[in-house]
């Protein structure tokens, strides 16, 4: 793997080291903790790349997940505006 592709991420599992290929690449890496070698796979959009594709990446993964923590986003951002 050619490291400077590469940035470490987050992922499920969260057991597993992850690493995605910097922008505009969309594949992700998993790898069993220490270990030499892992699991490629192809993502439709790069969590990493703009807040637009972290979205589509996790309406993907779970559209109800998505919408749960956009509910949870506005409520702190509706309490943050509303203790000024």
């Amino acid at each position: 793997m050619e490291l400077e592709r590469w940035v470490p991420s987050i992922g499920i599992p969260l057991n597993r080291e992850h690493f995605r290929e910097r922008p505009p690449g969309t594949h992700h890496a998993v790898f069993e903790p220490g270990k030499e070698y892992g699991v490629v796979h192809y993502d439709r959009h790069n969590p990493h790349a703009s807040l637009g594709d972290f979205v589509n990446h996790l309406w993907d993964w779970s559209p109800i997940g998505t919408l749960a923590v956009g509910f949870l986003g506005y409520q702190i951002l509706k309490s943050i505006i509303n203790d000024k």
